[in-house]
């Protein structure tokens, strides 16, 4: 009884730090030691009722703020349709069942609408976005620009950004082929995926051929659609917990609802992942598909696989 207090009061703590803005969804669920997943359903559970509650408070003053609105809501949503006059519960949380009358309907339609008084610009807004916070890479590069502009001696060694400037080479294929700039074909200009296939066959010894490459202006983006369109229940991640891992991992798993399962590294393999690690996991459900990702060098330890790994 006593844990159900305290996990009750831990909950309504992280609620209230996240409805404050003091606290983002993540941080909040981090330091109240409450699951994420529970977090961000109470959360939106409150925001939905608070916004039906203002919703209904809205209706009722701008009822008694149009004439003889009362009489004729009493009479007429008694003899018209139902589905004329029941405004539908819209996703972002409204009122349900509520019946008006013909000419409250029209006035409002004419005026600034419906869907304008009951739900904010806010609540069209994918639940998950408006759940997201900074990514920890990129709001570190913000802190550390900000004490660069105000004069102190910042060494940054968090963003993978490359410090070096464009190799001349490539500058001078970029002016060469600037007039290039009719749109390319969904998965890349048809070239630079052959010459693609044929560097990963070269290097990877496996037979690649042009339908094997997919080109996309980023690594990040790429991770999101492969996750987003296989088909697969869990995704494995080559850390544990609290271990060094790519924070943007974590995050892809949540935009793309995929399950987690977790892996243990170690310092003594400098966090790599481990075959028989792996094949344990697998042997569980031999026939499941999976995603498996591998970076090598690893990011953030930079530690790279060798040869017979």
């Amino acid at each position: 009884m006593a844990r159900q207090a305290t996990e009750s009061a831990q909950i309504e703590a992280a609620i209230a730090a996240v409805q404050s803005g003091s606290m983002a969804l993540r941080e909040a669920a981090r330091k109240f030691d409450v699951p994420r997943t529970t977090l961000q359903r109470r959360v939106q559970r409150r925001a939905s009722e608070a916004s039906e509650s203002r919703a209904s408070e809205d209706v009722r003053v701008r009822q008694e703020s149009v004439p003889g609105i009362e009489s004729n809501a009493q009479s007429d949503t008694s003899n018209e349709d139902t589905a004329e006059n029941t405004v539908e519960r819209r996703e972002a949380g409204s009122i349900t069942g509520h019946k008006r009358s013909a000419s409250h309907l029209e006035t409002h339609s004419q005026g600034e609408g419906l869907s304008g008084w009951i739900s904010g610009p806010r609540k069209v807004i994918n639940c998950k976005i408006r759940m997201l916070c900074t990514a920890a890479g990129s709001a570190l590069d913000e802190l550390s620009n900000k004490m660069i502009r105000e004069g102190k001696c910042i060494y940054k060694l968090g963003l993978g950004q490359s410090p070096f400037p464009i190799p001349q080479c490539i500058v001078d294929e970029l002016r060469a082929n600037s007039h290039r700039r009719d749109y390319l074909p969904v998965a890349g200009l048809p070239e630079l995926c052959d010459d693609i296939a044929a560097w990963g066959t070269d290097r990877l010894h496996i037979n690649y051929s042009r339908d094997d490459v997919l080109v996309g202006p980023g690594t990040k983006e790429l991770l999101f659609v492969l996750q987003t369109t296989y088909c697969c229940r869990i995704r494995v991640v080559q850390a544990k917990h609290h271990k060094p891992l790519l924070l943007e991992a974590i995050d892809f798993l949540y935009y793309t609802q995929r399950n987690m399962m977790w892996l243990p590294t170690h310092a003594e393999d400098h966090f790599v992942l481990r075959p028989e690690v792996l094949e344990e996991h697998c042997a569980k459900d031999p026939d499941a598909p999976r995603i498996l990702i591998l970076n090598s060098p690893s990011n953030p330890t930079g530690c790279a696989y060798q040869p017979d790994e």
